[in-house]
């Protein structure tokens, strides 16, 4: 230490805590009073409480909650904020007021921040002064939650990337979200695809460990099918988000990474008002034929064919062949290598989910996002592409531990719809497994507020030790969470990181039992209006990690 700092007498450093990227240390004096001091690597130690803090003579004790440092005092029992906008004290309402010397720990429970209290002195029997533990408000800005957006991460950062979904047409809004994980800049170049062929987007630094954003109206005004590539000299993430009708709606999806012949897309419904579209990107130079072919619970409807000219894009309204259907997958064949995605709606537009398909059948499938608590109503999709019939378990995993699902037998080329209620009610943090003896393709669906909207994504065929996800706000009337589901037999260590236009900050730690799920909402870490991108890291074993956002209407 230097600076001043740990030289005067009978100065003692009490605890540390590493805050957006600095080590903070807190250190107490009985003649000079505490401090609260920063270390900035190469400029060394700056000591940041002021306004009045620090008479008492020991910095106690650390907590990050809601993006700001919470900091505890000995000596007079005081509890003060640290933000943008400088040291506010938030203890009140009696906490302190008496023979309450010593706010000793700090920790965060339930989107709550606890504190305990030690009594240095004589317990004050008549006022109940002494060991107390205080509960603060709540400092997270809920939502109304009338829209929503979902998509699990990806743990492979590439240099290209393709989104087939997009509109600027009717006021709808379409964002690309670009996430650069790297300790260097990346340099980028985004091309649009409508009906009518490609045009030049933007092109841009994002500086290391950081996210961009990007409007998609500002390069293509009102046109009602836009696809994006997303090129990059380093590797990078990228996710597209939606909204429409005044932010009513929502839609997200993490783009593709490589094009395919064959996209498989377990989700869909054409029943009670609901509409399904099949978005297909054609990013290559020369036109390709392609062919859709819907399954149901009853088998297999041949869709529609047409051709796609070269960098190009083309939706298809699955209602056009398979009306008044509830359960609808689709399966993408083209002659030359594609994307696929797919959007559902219903109410009237009021209500949205949308992803991108997958381009291989596999025999197992984590979701790691979905919820039965509340009004909220998860929906597993499981899609039979194969000529054979396939035999599906579920498995579901919640916070306290791996619950058994229904089996499943699946006849070919068909689709099945689970309600994970019926076995798992009234839990709010649920993810699943799906196992087949034959390949087969799963979604998640959930949606809350008897319809209002949902989320949706596909699942991932492995967990992995690193994900990344582009999208993400702390925003005004923004709420972002990120779900990790823990599938193995032994506990998970985490680690998470949010990246924003000013760089990292540091998220959560912790351990996650096997066969678990839990949930971390960034605004715990994150400071208000803030975009944010997140980095996911575990040891131990592998997870599985997807992000939902919720907010308001315009």
């Amino acid at each position: 230490m230097s600076d001043g700092f740990g030289e005067a007498a009978n100065e003692e450093v009490m605890s540390f805590v590493v805050y957006n990227g600095c080590l903070y240390a807190g250190s107490g004096n009985s003649d000079t009073g505490g401090k609260v001091m920063r270390y900035d690597g190469g400029t060394g130690w700056t000591q940041v409480n002021e306004d009045g803090f620090g008479a008492s003579w020991t910095i106690s004790c650390f907590a990050q909650f809601n993006g700001n440092l919470f900091v505890g005092t000995s000596g007079n029992c005081e509890v003060w904020k640290y933000d943008c906008a400088g040291w506010t004290q938030v203890n009140e309402d009696g906490f302190g007021d008496h023979l309450n010397l010593g706010v000793d720990t700090m920790c965060i429970y339930n989107d709550r921040i606890f504190a305990g209290t030690y009594n240095i002195g004589d317990i004050d029997t008549s006022t109940g002064a002494g060991c107390q533990v205080w509960e603060m408000a709540d400092q997270t800005v809920p939502t109304s939650r009338n829209w929503g957006t979902g998509s699990i991460g990806d743990s492979r950062p590439a240099t290209t990337w393709y989104l087939a979904e997009g509109s600027t047409g009717g006021g709808m809004e379409t964002w690309i979200l670009v996430q650069n994980p790297n300790n260097r800049p990346a340099d980028i170049h985004l091309t649009y695809m409508t009906s009518n062929g490609s045009k030049a987007g933007p092109s841009t630094r994002i500086g290391p460990n950081s996210r961009a954003t990007f409007d998609v109206a500002r390069d293509v005004p009102d046109n009602w099918g836009v696809s994006t590539v997303v090129s990059s000299d380093m590797p990078v993430v990228a996710e597209r988000s939606m909204y429409g009708a005044g932010r009513a709606w929502g839609t997200d999806s993490v783009g593709a990474s490589e094009l395919s012949r064959t996209w498989y897309l377990a989700e869909g419904s054409t029943g009670g008002g609901f509409e399904t579209w099949v978005e297909v990107q054609n990013p290559g130079d020369e036109p390709t034929s392609v062919r859709l072919t819907y399954l149901t619970e009853n088998g297999s409807v041949a869709g529609p064919v047409a051709t796609l000219k070269p960098m190009s894009r083309a939706t298809f309204e699955v209602s056009s062949t398979v009306p008044n259907d509830w359960e609808v997958s689709t399966v993408v064949s083209a002659e030359k290598p594609v994307v696929a995605e797919r959007a559902v709606y219903w109410n009237r537009k009021k209500g949205a989910t949308e992803s991108i398909g997958v381009t291989k059948p596999a025999k197992k499938w984590y979701l790691a996002e979905g919820s039965t608590g509340g009004d909220f109503e998860t929906w597993v999709l499981v899609e039979n592409p194969g000529a054979e019939p396939a035999s599906v378990d579920l498995t579901y995993m919640t916070g306290t531990g791996q619950k058994p699902g229904p089996h499943l037998q699946l006849a070919p080329m068909s689709r099945r719809t689970v309600k994970v209620s019926e076995m798992v009610p009234g839990d709010w943090s649920v993810s699943t497994v799906v196992s087949s003896d034959k390949p087969v393709v799963a979604e998640r669906a959930v949606y809350w507020g008897h319809g209002i909207e949902g989320t949706d994504s596909i699942g991932t065929q492995a967990p992995s030790t690193t994900w990344y996800l582009a999208e993400g706000s702390t925003g005004r009337s923004f709420e972002t969470w990120v779900l990790v589901q823990n599938p193995g037999d032994s506990p998970v260590n985490i680690e998470m990181t949010f990246m924003t236009r000013g760089g990292p900050i540091y998220g959560p730690t912790d351990t996650l039992p096997a066969h678990s799920r839990k949930s971390y909402n960034a605004a715990l870490w994150c400071q208000a209006n803030q975009q944010v991108a997140t980095w996911v890291r575990s040891s131990g074993g592998s997870v599985v990690v997807e992000r939902s956002v919720y907010g308001d209407p315009l």
